[in-house]
């Protein structure tokens, strides 16, 4: 028989190479699929474990409204603090949403004790049925999962079969085509690559088998206690009944904090707020069970979402876009009304909006605007990292915040752009006073932008700023002699030193400018002023700036210029480009004795003056630049 070609071989070798390029790709494609899987899984479980503490807080409502029907307490004294201003600013927002006035609109009738006391078992129900809808879903995904696990079998069959017929196919060639060099390395490679895919779909198989066991036993878990929360459910109607037939007891007059109690002037609560959990935040819980059953009807999206619930309760409250995601224009509305109604006064002082992952729309500003100017807020800290808007909604967002004594302004993540710094710097006299820490990391200001916060505050327009975050901006060298103006050293009150810098220029005590493009040229601007005043307490942030050993050079004369010299300035260069060993090594003898001798008299450790580990520096010892330096020079 004629034994096939050289030529042949190699082209069968190429298309079974070419089959295997393809089955690399299916199994990346099913390890994104089931990936996804996991993902949706792990999402659907952690909707479990809100639906468990759901029920678990409406059985305690239902505690108590059965401890009230069979052992009615004396009317409670009117409550002050907290919970008083809670009661009223949730009755404000109610009256806002709804257009009732008062009382007079709200009659209490003879309707609200049935309400109130059906209301747990009403939500107790809805949290069954979400829980049997959660763990059908649970169950698709582990049929998903199965035939995953089915297909990955096969498929390790499948190129387990094709190694042993490759192996088969070679044997039976001549003995003068195994010996060759070129056919046996194609041979050889050829079968490397089959035995790493099977073992690699092999190992896929096996962690796929895993996570397939450990759904099984979740679902097995959940339907396990789907049916005794039945059983128990169905046990204990006659419990119920007998609550019902013993009649309601009377809460005292506007005491919001019974489940049935009603709001300010006995109108009826929409619904009622799980009891306050034991521990140092029942308080803090009565408190804010108070203020939605206030709210009346606004209350009910936070009632009836778990998540938006859990942001109220957080210590301190933090609202995530995910809260609120799937809610109609009113909820959302109602929604952000009320959290910001209720970070007005929940807790001590100091007062913080924590809010993330909302993308902030006219409306939603104007209702925050408006919540905050009807309660009196008087807010210090405002978070809103990754919640993007339109300019004209970022401009009516700071004039709105211009009214707020704020301390901390954390604005990152927002892509404000050049339009979005100048709407900042517009309205930024009015926390003169008072603001001392501004985060604009992310947000694309560039070079233009940089320069336009950077002048404002070089004239003195927020003298007592002391951090201030601009990372990851898109800076260039351009915007470095403003950002030098910052740190350049305070003239004296009589004016009579020859500094660059009038008296209002902040004395910043962090400085971050990490992820930028400053390179050499405009980190050493940055670097030397603020060597201007090596005393002061300074932060510099210059990782991931692209910047070479130029700086350095000029860092080792500014070092061997003085003899002495207390520096407490520390500047990070990690993440650079940095490959000058000699430099560096210059650069730690240069340093040695420049300690910051406060730390030192303390007892305390010294803060390093240069961090420049992760730079292209693989030659130099670590502990040569430290032990050199006294631990000021560290890579």
């Amino acid at each position: 028989d004629r034994q096939p070609s050289r030529q042949a071989l190699l082209q069968h070798i190429a298309e079974l190479e070419l089959r295997l390029q393809q089955r690399d790709e299916e199994l990346a494609a099913e390890r994104e699929r089931s990936s996804r899987a996991r993902k949706k899984a792990r999402q659907l479980l952690a909707k479990l474990a809100e639906r468990d503490e759901a029920l678990a807080e409406l059985k305690g409502a239902l505690d108590k409204v059965r401890a009230a029907a069979s052992a009615p307490t004396p009317a409670a004294a009117s409550k002050s603090g907290s919970g008083g201003a809670a009661r009223a600013l949730g009755a404000r927002i109610s009256r806002q949403h709804s257009g009732v006035s008062g009382a007079e609109d709200n009659p209490r009738s003879s309707s609200r004790p049935s309400a109130a006391s059906s209301a747990p078992a009403g939500g107790r129900d809805l949290a069954a049925r979400r829980r049997t809808e959660i763990v059908a879903q649970l169950e698709g995904h582990l049929r998903q999962m199965r035939a995953n696990l089915e297909e990955s079998e096969r498929e390790a069959r499948e190129l387990e079969d094709r190694r042993l017929a490759r192996e088969a196919e070679w044997r039976c060639l001549p003995e003068a085509a195994r010996r060759g060099e070129e056919g046996a390395a194609a041979h050889h490679a050829a079968l490397a690559m089959i035995s790493h895919q099977a073992a690699e779909k092999r190992s896929f198989a096996r962690g796929l088998a895993e996570k397939t066991r450990e759904l099984e036993d979740q679902v097995a878990r959940q339907r396990s206690l789907l049916e005794d929360r039945g059983r128990c459910h169905g046990g204990g109607s006659s419990g119920d009944s007998e609550a019902e037939a013993a009649g309601p007891a009377e809460p005292a007059a506007g005491d919001a904090h019974s489940p049935r109690g009603g709001g300010p002037g006995g109108a009826p609560a929409a619904a009622a707020w799980p009891p306050s959990r034991a521990g140092a935040a029942g308080q803090e819980d009565e408190a804010l069970g108070a203020f939605l059953a206030a709210a009346g009807a606004a209350a009910e999206v936070v009632l009836g979402r778990p998540s938006l619930r859990a942001a109220f309760e957080a210590r301190p409250p933090q609202l995530s876009g995910g809260a609120i995601d799937g809610c109609t224009p009113e909820q959302r509305s109602h929604a952000l009304s009320l959290f910001t109604a209720w970070v007005a006064v929940a807790g001590d002082a100091p007062r913080a909006m924590r809010m993330s992952d909302v993308g902030l729309r006219p409306a939603d500003v104007a209702e925050l605007r408006n919540t905050m100017e009807a309660c009196g807020a008087k807010l210090e800290f405002w978070e809103m990292p990754r919640c993007p808007a339109s300019d004209a909604t970022v401009r009516l967002l700071f004039s709105g915040l211009a009214t707020q004594p704020l301390v901390h302004l954390n604005l990152s993540y927002n892509t404000l752009g050049p339009s979005g710094a100048g709407a900042l710097v517009s309205v930024m006299r009015a926390w003169a006073p008072t603001l001392q820490s501004l985060v604009l990391e992310m947000n694309g200001l560039g070079d233009g932008g940089c320069r336009e916060v950077a002048t404002v505050l070089g004239d003195g327009l927020l003298p007592g700023l002391r951090v201030l975050e601009l990372g990851w901006n898109e800076l260039s060298a351009a915007c470095a002699p403003a950002l030098a103006r910052l740190l350049a050293p305070r003239s004296d009150p009589g004016g009579q030193t020859g500094s660059k810098a009038p008296a209002g220029v902040p004395r910043l005590q962090k400085l971050g400018l990490g992820g930028n493009g400053l390179g050499s040229d405009g980190a050493q601007t940055v670097i030397l002023a603020a060597l201007s005043l090596p005393s002061r307490a300074l932060d510099l942030d210059l990782s991931m700036n692209h910047i070479g050993s130029p700086p350095l050079r000029a860092l080792c004369e500014w070092a061997e210029a003085r003899v002495s010299c207390d520096v407490r300035v520390s500047v990070s260069l990690e993440w650079n480009l940095v490959d000058d060993a000699q430099v560096v090594s210059r650069l730690a003898r240069a340093m040695a004795g420049k300690a910051d001798s406060s730390g030192a008299a303390g007892g305390g450790a010294r803060r390093p003056i240069v961090r420049l580990a992760n730079n292209e520096l693989i030659d130099l010892d670590p502990a040569f630049a430290s032990g050199e330096s006294g631990g000021l020079v560290l890579l």
